[in-house]
């Protein structure tokens, strides 16, 4: 039997959590899968490769977080001998709340920025309009006193 499941977890890029099974030293190929606290097959994306020369194999079961408290469970069965190892790991609502205030954080600090970035761009926006229209007006008044002192020399 290979050596027994260890879990952990991994942050995504789209801000998601992957809960990931990897165990080592299986032979012949194993079967994975997640069961949840009820003891029900939980789809899940499931790689095994040989590793060495002995053709051991190794395990790695990812399963994507959905969001509320569980107890997920990390099963790998020798298919010959019909033996198991287990591990199992509770993800509870004190967890979920950290990473809600960490995503809200997140949030938060990009609404501090965005919001910002917006109004400075807009009023930028504003500021080069009035130039424009300040420098026209000028020019319309600067024609105008050259006509008038044309007239008074003429």
């Amino acid at each position: 039997l290979g050596s027994k499941p260890h879990i952990y977890l991994e942050d995504l890029q789209n801000g998601g959590i992957a809960v990931v099974c990897e165990s080592s030293g299986w032979y012949p190929e194993p079967e994975a899968k997640w069961e949840d606290d009820n003891m029900n097959n939980i789809s899940s994306s499931i790689e095994v490769k040989a590793l060495d020369s002995r053709l051991q194999f190794h395990v790695k079961a990812t399963y994507i977080f959905s969001g509320h408290p569980f107890t997920l469970s990390c099963c790998i069965r020798n298919p010959i001998l019909s033996q198991w190892k287990q591990s199992t790991v509770h993800i509870t609502d004190a967890f979920l709340q950290r990473i809600s205030s960490c995503i809200s954080n997140r949030l938060l600090i990009s609404a501090f920025f965005t919001v910002p970035g917006i109004l400075l761009s807009l009023m930028a926006v504003r500021l080069v309009n009035k130039q424009m229209e300040l420098s026209q007006e000028l020019g319309a008044l600067r024609e105008e006193l050259d006509w008038r002192r044309a007239q008074r020399f003429a």
